[in-house]
């Protein structure tokens, strides 16, 4: 009989495939049913496959290029903290002057202490700048005009770049979403192909390469995978990938939600990242050495979400 349980154990029905294997697979496919089209007999699979075909990986140009747009927002969202913090930093002598040292009046601007804003993080800055403004404004006697000035410039460019931010995130979510729905058509139509293959050459299972390159996603199972992605609930840890790493393998480590995550090297399954890890914040992404993430002896990959109220999204990938 066609060799279905061969083509399809552990690929379509448990996602194993990755992006990369199924679009080199389904293109390979469509060109091995174009080749055998005798009579036009194919043509309604071939239409259907690419148009299948055309709408995934369309839409993950799509999701690619709001993805490199919310990159863009979050580098400077991260370069306006930046410019808080050394501005906190410049300010302080004026303040300690202005406002005495150690005063109640100071102490308004520094209730939690001066590192308070040296650690500042996108969930906690607003509010620090908030403080600026509105203490800056009470004390523009003072501290003068232009230490009100700095403060609400950073503060109204944090707001719109942030907002901005904010809805690049609900579009990247949504365009995953679409994506997500039109990969399950890429593979329903390459089932259906299968089947109908299956019923004409019944009894003749040497077909199955004719029309399949099952080598292609046989890459997946074959510890050649270099790519993953999930989700991870708040609060958790999970094992993105157990396997041996080389040393001096570089990882592409994508946060591509909004919660906090830690990436690491563990020994075992559901171990948190601790000390010895990668922290990559939300919608950006890190380059880094195995070697940095931990014991290269440790064979597991595991992600830590350090939000305790929100989910989050991860991808990893081998670069080289």
């Amino acid at each position: 009989m066609f060799n279905l349980k061969s083509l399809f154990k552990n690929h379509f029905d448990t996602k194993k495939i990755s992006d990369v294997h199924l679009e080199k697979f389904t293109d390979d496919h469509i060109h091995r049913l174009t080749n055998n089209n005798t009579g036009g007999k194919y043509t309604a699979l071939i239409t259907a496959t690419q148009n299948a075909y055309n709408t995934y990986f369309g839409a993950m140009t799509s999701k690619d290029s709001k993805y490199s747009t919310q990159q863009a927002k979050t580098q400077t969202v991260d370069a306006i903290i930046e410019a808080f913090k050394k501005a906190v930093k410049k300010q302080e002598g004026l303040l300690s002057v202005k406002l005495d040292e150690g005063s109640p009046d100071y102490n308004k601007f520094y209730p939690q202490g001066k590192a308070e804003y040296s650690h500042a993080t996108k969930s906690t800055v607003k509010i620090l700048m908030e403080r600026f403004v509105v203490f800056g404004a009470e004390y523009e006697a003072q501290l003068g005009g232009e230490f009100l000035q700095i403060f609400e410039t950073l503060y109204d460019q944090y707001k719109t770049i942030r907002g901005q931010q904010l809805d690049a995130i609900d579009l990247t979510d949504a365009e995953r979403h679409t994506t997500s729905v039109k990969r399950d058509v890429v593979e329903r139509q390459l089932m259906i192909n299968a089947l109908t293959l299956a019923i004409e050459y019944l009894g003749e299972p040497d077909m199955v390469e004719v029309f399949f390159d099952q080598t292609i996603i046989r890459a997946d199972e074959s510890g050649s995978e270099t790519f993953w992605e999930g989700n991870i609930n708040a609060s958790a840890t999970v094992t993105i990938v157990e396997r041996e790493f080389a040393t001096g393998t570089q990882l592409v480590l994508r946060n591509t939600g909004a919660a906090q995550l830690s990436f690491c090297l563990a020994p075992a399954e559901g171990i948190a990242c601790g000390e010895i890890a990668t922290v990559v914040d939300g919608m950006s992404e890190k380059q880094i050495g195995v070697d940095d993430l931990g014991n290269i002896v440790n064979m597991f990959l595991n992600v830590t979400n350090m939000n305790v109220n929100e989910e989050g999204r991860f991808e990893a990938e081998i670069v080289s």
